[in-house]
């Protein structure tokens, strides 16, 4: 099943690369593509539940270089633009 989300404090293209690549090699991952121009992740599980598997990329992200992994909806920008109007 793919899913999409948001990344946050991504700021290169070759981390982006990296980090698609030790998103790759996590258990229950069928494929992962990064687009970086939009900070966006896709990520293809092995299952529809894969809660699991998505903590394992999260922290990898934020283990890799404290980049946040985000529901698609949601970025934190967009929370913060919410609260101030």
């Amino acid at each position: 099943m793919k899913k999409y989300y948001r990344l946050e404090n991504l700021d290169c293209p070759n981390c982006a690369a990296e980090l698609a690549g030790i998103v790759k090699k996590i258990k229950g991952v069928k494929d992962a593509e990064i687009d970086f121009i939009n900070l966006k992740l896709m990520l293809e599980t092995d299952s529809e539940d894969s809660v699991e598997v998505l903590e394992a990329v999260k922290k990898a992200a934020y283990d890799f270089e404290r980049v946040e992994v985000l529901p698609l909806e949601k970025s934190r920008a967009d929370s913060a633009l919410k609260e101030n109007l």
